[in-house]
């Protein structure tokens, strides 16, 4: 699976949720969408289940979050290629 990387942790609400978004809208079949954020999108990820979206998410070692968001039909192959550390 390829990455599509995004930097949101330095833009004010709501531009975050529509930058995601407008890249989500964009992505192609087999690849996901790497998203650094300063905090933990509880909203975003609630309208995710609800669109068959799946995530995860770790601590970035530069402080914040690494969220991964890719759909529901790749979830097999993202789990086999991506290793999200504990």
């Amino acid at each position: 699976m390829q990455a599509v990387e995004i930097d949101v942790s330095n833009l004010a609400p709501p531009e975050p949720m529509e930058k995601i978004f407008f890249h989500l809208a964009q992505l192609p079949q087999h690849q996901y969408l790497k998203v650094h954020h300063h905090r933990l999108p509880y909203p975003l990820f609630k309208i995710l289940t609800e669109h068959d979206w799946q995530y995860n998410y770790q601590e970035s070692e530069q402080g914040g979050y690494i969220i991964y968001i890719y759909r529901v039909s790749d979830a097999n192959l993202f789990n086999n290629t991506i290793l999200i550390e504990p």
